[in-house]
């Protein structure tokens, strides 16, 4: 089994949210019952919301940097004065 990454964490907390609160997604319902069609739609799914999370928390991040810098920079332009 290779390592699990960022992307499956998020994909099997979506994945474990969709078991765990039934709603319906079209005709696919999340229950526990749900035949193997069913359980690559929903698997797809929570990939398709991993993937979503993933691009959210980056660009979350590189603004996060951005003004770490910006501060960083006005910090240093202080201590010249």
């Amino acid at each position: 089994m290779k390592d699990i990454i960022l992307l499956d964490y998020y994909a099997a907390a979506a994945l474990q949210a969709y078991i765990s609160n039934p709603i319906e997604m079209g005709k696919v319902s999340t229950v526990a019952d749900t035949n193997e069609k069913e359980a690559d739609i929903l698997s797809l799914a929570a990939y398709k919301q991993a993937l979503s999370m993933l691009k959210l928390r980056g660009k979350f991040i590189d603004k996060l940097n951005l003004q770490n810098q910006t501060l960083k920079l006005k910090s240093k332009k202080m201590k010249i004065i």
